[in-house]
C-alpha cells in the first residue's frame, strides 16, 4: 500500500512539473507589440510575424467573402470578384517592390530582412485598407 501511494504521489510530482513546463513555453516569444519598433526585430522573429500577418489578411478575405455571399449593404454591392482581383495586385505589388532579384540562391543574404521588413509593411498596410471595407 505505502508503494502504492509513494508512487501516486511521484506521478502526481510528476505530472505537475510537466503542466508548469508546458505553460512556460506557451510565452510568445515574438508577441504583435514587436511591430511597433520593426527596427530592433531579428529576422526569425520578423519571419514568424510576417506569417501571422498573412493569415490574419487570409481571414480578413475570408469574412469579407462571406459578406458579399450575404450581400452585406456595407459593400455596396461589390461582388467577391473585386476583392479577388485586390488581393491578387496587392500581392503582385508586394512581390515586386519587397525581392531582390540579384539573389537566387536560398541562402539568406544581408538584404534578406530588409526583404522580410518591407513585407511586413506592405502587409500592415493591406490589412489596413481591408479594415476600412
Amino acid at each position: 500500500m505505502k508503494k502504492v501511494l509513494f508512487f501516486s504521489v511521484i506521478l502526481m510530482g510528476t505530472a505537475f512539473c510537466y503542466a508548469q513546463e508546458n505553460t512556460t513555453h506557451k510565452k510568445d516569444v515574438c508577441p504583435k507589440s514587436m511591430l511597433e519598433n520593426i527596427e530592433e526585430i531579428d529576422y526569425d522573429c520578423l519571419d514568424i510575424l510576417d506569417g501571422r500577418l498573412e493569415k490574419e489578411i487570409d481571414e480578413k478575405y475570408k469574412i469579407l467573402y462571406q459578406r458579399v455571399k450575404k450581400k452585406d449593404i456595407a459593400l455596396h454591392a461589390l461582388p467577391a470578384s473585386y476583392f479577388t482581383k485586390v488581393r491578387k495586385t496587392w500581392n503582385a505589388y508586394k512581390d515586386q517592390l519587397c525581392s531582390d532579384p540579384t539573389n537566387d540562391t536560398d541562402l539568406k543574404s544581408a538584404a534578406d530582412w530588409y526583404i522580410l521588413k518591407c513585407r511586413i509593411e506592405q502587409s500592415q498596410a493591406h490589412l489596413k485598407a481591408l479594415k476600412r471595407f
